[in-house]
This record gives C-alpha cells, sequence and structure tokens, in this order.
C-alpha cells in the first residue's frame, strides 16, 4: 500500500546520535573550544597583555567561519533536504506518487554504514594534520595537556561529523540520480518555476555552495588583507607559513563547489534535453497554430465584424506571448537567476586565487618585471 505524499517523512539526520547534536548544537562545542583557547592564550601570558601573534591572530580568524558555516550546515541537513523533496512532491514532479519503499530506501542510504566510514575516515584526517604539523608536540605541556586535548577532541569530533554529513549529501545527490535514471521524476518543460518543475533541486546544491563559499570568502577575506592593506603582515610571516595553504585551499574549494553544484545536476540536465526535444515540437505547433490563425483572419478581414476582428487579435496577442515564453526551453533544473547568484559568488574566489597565483609568478626568474604593475605594493 502506498504511502500518501503528505506522510513521506526523511529524517536526514535520524543516526549518529553525535552528528545530530553536534549539528542541532553547533554552536556549543565552537563556544567551548574558544574558550579553552583563549585561556590556554592567557595563561601563557599571565601579565594579561593582548598583544597576540599573527598566527594566533589566524586561527581565532577561524571561529566566526566555524558559527558561519555551522548554521548554513544545520539549515541544509535539516532543513533543505526535507524541503526539496517535500516541494517536489508538492508541485507533482514524480511520476507517481511515491510509496512507502522510497523513503525507506532513501533512509536506508542515509544511515549506511558508509556514513559511519566516511565520519571516521574525516577524523583521521585531522588526526594526520596534526601529526604534521606538529601539534602534538603541545602535549609535552603538562600545564596545557587537558586544554590541547579537548580542543582536539573536539576537532576529531568535528571531523567525525563532517565526514557524516559529506555522506548525507553524497547519498541524497544519488538518491535523486536514482529517480532521474529511473524516470521518476517529471519533466515539466512549461512550469513557471523555469527549471522544469525541478527549482527545488537546485536550491539545494545552490544552498550546498553557500556552505563552501563561506570558507572560500574567509581564505579570500586573509589574502586580500595580505596583499593590499598590509604589505609588512604579507612579507614577515603571511606568504612563508600561511599563504600556501590559504592559496592551495582557494583552487579545491572552487573546484568542489563547482562540482558540488554542476555535478549532481548533470543526470537530469541529460534527461531534460531529451524532454525538451519533444516539447519544441509543441512550440513549433503552436507557432504554425498563430501563423495559420492570423493569415486567415487578415485574408477575412473585410468579411469580418470589426468587434470580431479585435477580439480575434487579442486572442492571438495571447498565444504569441505563450509562444515567447514557450520557446525558452530549459534544459536544467536551475533557473537563469540562480545560475547568475552562483557565478557571481565565486568572483571574491577567484581574485584572491588570482594575487596569490600573481605572487608566485613573479618570483619566477623572468617573469617579475612583466607582472610588477599587476602586484600591489
Amino acid at each position: 500500500m502506498s504511502t500518501p505524499a503528505s506522510k513521506v517523512e526523511i529524517d536526514v539526520l535520524k543516526r549518529p546520535l553525535i552528528a545530530r547534536l553536534f549539528v542541532n548544537y553547533y554552536w556549543l562545542p565552537i563556544l567551548l573550544s574558544l574558550s579553552l583557547y583563549l585561556g590556554l592564550y592567557f595563561s601563557n601570558n599571565p601579565n594579561g597583555t593582548w598583544k597576540p601573534s599573527v598566527g594566533v591572530l589566524i586561527e581565532l580568524s577561524f571561529y566566526p567561519l566555524f558559527f558561519w558555516a555551522g548554521g548554513f550546515a544545520k539549515s541544509f541537513l535539516l532543513k533543505k533536504i526535507r524541503y526539496t523533496f517535500g516541494e517536489l512532491l508538492r508541485v507533482g514532479s514524480f511520476a507517481e506518487q511515491p510509496g512507502g519503499k522510497f523513503p525507506e530506501d532513501f533512509q536506508r542510504r542515509l544511515d549506511s554504514r558508509a556514513a559511519d566510514l566516511m565520519g571516521v575516515v574525516a577524523g583521521f584526517l585531522i588526526f594526520i594534520f596534526y601529526l604534521l604539523t606538529g601539534a602534538m608536540e603541545s602535549l609535552k605541556h603538562p600545564l596545557t595537556n587537558i586544554a590541547y586535548i579537548l580542543i582536539m577532541v573536539i576537532d576529531l569530533m568535528w571531523g567525525y561529523v563532517i565526514g557524516v554529513a559529506i555522506w548525507k549529501v553524497i547519498a541524497t545527490a544519488c538518491e535523486l540520480k536514482q529517480l532521474t535514471v529511473q524516470r521518476r521524476l517529471r519533466i515539466r518543460p512549461f512550469h513557471p518555476d523555469g527549471a522544469a518543475g525541478l527549482i527545488a533541486i537546485g536550491r539545494l546544491y545552490f544552498s550546498l555552495s553557500l556552505i563552501l563559499l563561506s570558507i572560500g570568502l574567509f581564505l579570500s577575506g586573509w589574502i586580500v588583507y595580505a596583499h593590499w592593506i598590509n604589505r609588512e603582515f604579507y612579507e614577515t610571516i603571511f606568504h612563508y607559513q600561511w599563504e600556501p595553504w590559504f592559496g592551495g585551499g582557494l583552487v579545491v574549494l572552487l573546484l568542489v563547489t563547482v562540482v558540488a553544484f554542476f555535478w549532481p545536476m548533470l543526470p537530469m540536465h541529460r534527461l531534460m534535453e531529451e524532454q525538451a526535444i519533444d516539447a519544441q515540437g509543441e512550440v513549433e505547433a503552436l507557432g504554425e497554430r498563430i501563423s495559420t490563425s492570423e493569415e486567415s483572419l487578415l485574408s477575412q478581414s473585410s468579411q469580418i465584424e470589426p468587434g470580431e476582428i479585435e477580439a480575434q487579435f487579442t486572442k492571438i496577442d495571447s498565444l504569441r506571448r505563450i509562444y515567447s515564453e514557450r520557446r525558452r526551453i530549459p534544459t536544467w533544473p536551475a533557473d537563469l537567476q540562480m545560475f547568475k547568484k552562483f557565478w557571481t559568488a565565486q568572483i571574491p574566489l577567484i581574485v584572491a586565487f588570482l594575487l596569490s597565483f600573481l605572487t608566485l609568478l613573479e618570483k619566477i626568474s623572468g617573469a617579475g618585471k612583466f607582472l610588477k604593475p599587476f602586484i600591489p605594493r
């Protein structure tokens, strides 16, 4: 027996519990980590003066980013994914009403053991990062042992939660792809949302790109500050210790953001292109109907009452508006405005990356003189 559309419920964070706690109350571990970090700083500065080094300032600047990205992630995982499937049901974008098997299969995929595995791998990568950067050396100081251990445990838990969240996103993309492959998504080329009734899918992946964008804007902000505002800060520490990480991170983020936005929509794009070919025949038939009606009206205008002629022309104008709108058959589950917003949002990341790239080229023999006017001083 099929489940009514209004009864279909999907709990994205049904398990594991640690992921639900960290996403629902993301601000709590961030505040705890910040408090411990500040406590460590002041314990190492018993005179109480606030003169943090550049490295400390950069590390502290990560915390506003954590709050910002955490809020985005909570909205995405707890609202956006459920909203997307609910909206597809509401506007009738399913070829058939999903039965009980649909939410059960999707829930099973969301709660797969792969989610735990992805979380463990992500946490392990953070542990490797600590080893490679020498952060474990801090544990040799007995007075700061407990604080450092707690901060590292929180970071490892965040790694696990991020890994689980990544799996949830992958599982959602796979589910949407499966619905497309099985042709269970109903393509409606002339739907007023400008995306064949699938605009909710485009909004879902645009929301995902905003989470990645928030991280990219953080990296871009530091690079622009170092290049354009505080050149002394750039020359003394940033270029040699931080910029390789920040610049490399920007390249990765740009690629991941574009892939995360476009890749899940590719199967729908191909299906929509197929449907657009069929819909184009309807549009051409409408154009032929308009043309025939106009020719017939003009040839018989002397035999028709003026009031009737005006009524016929009004009808033809209405058909012309419909024809004009239907000529633009969408082939992506996102409208033009969304694409503009997406690419506009990438501009700060591209500018910051170019700054780093130009500086790198300046160091290459023979390129410095040519690029010198483009490098801020």
